[in-house]
């Protein structure tokens, strides 16, 4: 079984629209109504090295 949970998750959400499972409106509804967490958020510094420069990676 389907449930709506599944239907909005973000990794399957374009699928559904496009088989017009889901209802544009029912997720700009969704979105409106998740909380705003951006005070509780916490940076974690991890390198990203498809971001920099190659040479920077490359051990000797």
């Amino acid at each position: 079984m389907i449930t709506k949970e599944h239907l909005m998750d973000v990794r399957v959400r374009e699928r559904y629209l496009k088989r017009g499972m889901v209802n544009p409106k029912e997720v700009e509804k969704m979105l409106a109504e998740l909380p705003d967490l951006a005070s509780e958020i916490q940076e974690v510094g991890l390198a990203q090295p498809a971001l920099g420069d190659e040479d920077d990676f490359i051990e000797d």
